[in-house]
């Protein structure tokens, strides 16, 4: 049984997010007016982020975007600090990607959302996100990229707690570097998605 505490931040979240879009971003002004999706790809990819988000954010007022798109707003949403509207955009990319059966995708968003509620100090719908990813991976019995990104938050709280080698060691998978012998090809992130301080602080000397 899923535990939704997890869910509980998007439900006093989502209601707002399409009214703060209306405020952000003004459609007689809009560069591309016919396909501001198009537009809002555009800027997202020229890292504009607070102009992606509010040509995105203004799109799905209008009708709702689909999970890629959703997902680049929620991106956009965190890097400007609007906390808020990047859960409720992470939580709805998650729910249609259980509902197509994508696991690994559900997985994948799950995470990212744990990810910016630790961000926040929010412990606790963070572990119930990261909770929420590893069941559905393990019910499938999925061997894939996200089970690499699960390590990293254990690894930072034993790096924290000053255990730097047993941080390298849970993170060794992920960049390939645990003693050995890694792991397979197909769980390893690119090490530059992890950050160099990640690595280089984990680091036993």
């Amino acid at each position: 049984m899923v535990d939704d505490r997890a869910d509980r931040p998007l439900q006093r979240s989502q209601a707002g997010v399409r009214q703060r879009a209306v405020n952000v971003y003004n459609p007689s002004t809009a560069v591309n007016e016919i396909d501001p999706i198009s537009r809002g790809r555009e800027l997202f990819s020229q890292r504009r982020w607070a102009e992606a988000f509010g040509v995105l954010a203004a799109a799905d007022a209008a009708r709702p975007l689909d999970v890629d798109d959703l997902d680049r707003l929620a991106t956009a949403a965190y890097l400007t600090g609007r906390d808020d509207e990047s859960e409720s955009c992470r939580g709805r990319a998650h729910q249609l990607l259980v509902d197509r059966g994508d696991l690994e995708g559900a997985a994948r968003a799950a995470f990212w959302m744990a990810f910016g509620l630790l961000q926040r100090g929010a412990l606790a719908p963070a572990s119930g996100w990261l909770r929420r990813a590893a069941r559905l991976l393990e019910d499938r019995g999925l061997d894939c990229v996200v089970r690499g990104y699960l390590l990293i938050p254990a690894a930072i709280r034993q790096m924290a707690e000053g255990d730097a080698a047993a941080s390298h060691d849970n993170c060794g998978p992920v960049w390939g570097s645990r003693p050995g012998g890694a792991g397979p090809q197909r769980l390893r992130p690119r090490p530059d998605s992890l950050g160099p301080d990640c690595r280089r602080r984990c680091r036993p000397r």
